[in-house]
């Protein structure tokens, strides 16, 4: 009796031992996704900022740099790789902005990456540092033509303010070459923009269109670091990156895919395949336009090598739970994690009756609606934004409840997921639901989910 009892004791310790490590490397990462936040509040298009000191970075030669402190910035043109790591008491994050063409417009688009945990990062773009981007200046745009002057086809029009990439200069200085978001080559004249443009190379109507434009980490690989050590229950190793404020389908390279998208991506890899997962938006993922995967939010797709070349798997859902986790914050459009909602609501039962009908007061807290159904919020309170709606006689299991911003009860659930207890009803054991944290109320009321 006395040894099992010792056995016991010693379980029990085990437990708590592992759940205070748990919740020790949860703060942990908590904690520098918070710090990272505020060191690279002021990050500019073309630089890389140290979220943490742990960071390993190379320059273009393949070589260390010196180890940067947090918050400290370095240009994106001076650097080739960025490797975060998991270590006993840290947990790595680096964030940068760079921009890349439009998929549609071949306009610039600015793009946020925060690279976490167990995560590299390496830079594919080749070396064209001699290309700018301008904005279009005239009140009335700027007509794209065929080639240096007013007798070539007109192909499109710019409007003022729309970027574009100049490549090329004609021999007289007075037309200017762009590239469109196809590829190919339009021009438009010279005066349409304000820059110098000396520096662009000399080019003629009859010289082949370049390659595809990427800026430096717009044409990218990454891997994640399946060995590092990290919470069971925590934010996932991998890449957020994120189409900041779009007024286009950003267009980049992705481990040698094409991939366009709108929103927020998260990237991460395991067992020698990619996953891509639509956190926000949506994307098109195209190995060289032969095989095209259009992936919704909340869905996902594993991209890997087989016999007959790259296989994209079809989209299906993620798992929310281990992506809500994800830090949004430290992205420059807050938004939420994109979940399916079917993975947390059951469709009402046949017939008539309730789905809480023959549960017993033992039963774990379960919630449905009547007529008109209710709205999902992604927080307890009217002024969050509206994820979905729950319908009649749809049903729920319960996670947590809490006092709302209103005033009022809210159940909880999932991450994020969260229904006025005034539009429900309940069935089963609802007294014990644990109080669980509110999240910070949006940014404003117009966010978008």
């Amino acid at each position: 009796m006395r040894i099992f009892g010792y056995v016991i004791a010693v379980l029990l310790l085990g437990i708590g031992i592992v759940a205070a490590q748990e919740t020790s490397c949860s703060l942990t990462q908590q904690a520098t996704a918070a710090e990272a936040a505020g060191w690279c509040a002021d990050l500019a298009v073309g630089e890389m900022c140290y979220g943490d000191a742990g960071i390993n970075v190379l320059d273009n030669d393949g070589e260390p740099l010196d180890g940067g402190l947090a918050g400290d910035k370095i240009a994106l043109a001076d650097i080739s790789q960025i490797q975060t790591l998991v270590r006993e008491t840290a947990w790595g994050v680096a964030l940068l902005h760079t921009q890349t063409l439009g998929s549609n417009t071949a306009s610039s688009q600015t793009l946020a990456f925060a690279v976490l945990g167990a995560a590299t990062l390496a830079n594919d773009a080749p070396d064209t540092s001699t290309y700018q981007y301008a904005p279009i200046t005239p009140a009335q745009g700027a007509n794209v033509r065929s080639g240096p002057g007013e007798d070539y086809r007109l192909l499109t029009s710019r409007s003022q303010n729309d970027t574009v990439l100049l490549t090329g200069r004609a021999a007289d200085g007075q037309w200017l070459r762009i590239q469109l978001a196809d590829g190919s080559a339009g021009w438009l004249v010279a005066t349409a923009v304000l820059v110098d443009a000396s520096q662009l190379p000399t080019v003629t109507v009859d010289d082949p269109a370049p390659p595809l434009y990427y800026d430096d980490f717009a044409a990218f690989s990454i891997t994640v670091d399946e060995e590092a050590t990290s919470c069971e229950e925590g934010i996932p190793s991998g890449v957020l990156v994120q189409v900041v404020q779009p007024t286009d389908s950003a267009h980049v390279q992705l481990n040698g895919l094409s991939v366009d998208f709108d929103g927020t991506l998260f990237l991460s890899t395991n067992q020698q395949q990619l996953n891509i997962y639509v956190v926000a938006g949506e994307a098109t993922v195209s190995d060289d336009e032969i095989v095209s995967m259009a992936v919704d939010a909340s869905q996902s797709v594993t991209v890997s090598e087989g016999e007959e070349g790259i296989l994209i798997s079809e989209p299906m859902p993620y798992d929310f739970l281990i992506l809500s986790r994800l830090p949004m914050s430290l992205l420059p459009d807050n938004t939420y994690v994109a979940a399916d909602l079917s993975q947390f609501i059951d469709p009402a039962p046949p017939g008539e009756g309730s789905a809480i009908a023959n549960m017993l007061a033992t039963d774990p807290c379960r919630i449905t609606v009547g007529p008109g159904g209710a709205n999902l919020r992604t927080g307890p309170g009217t002024d969050y934004p509206v994820r979905g709606v729950m319908q009649q006689r749809e049903s729920a299991d319960v996670a947590g409840r809490a006092i709302g911003t209103d005033g009022g009860s809210w159940w909880q659930i999932a991450p994020y997921i969260w229904i006025s207890a005034s539009t429900t009803v309940t069935g089963g054991e609802c007294v014990t639901v644990p109080t669980v944290p509110v999240p910070p109320p949006p940014v404003s009321p117009e966010t978008d989910e």
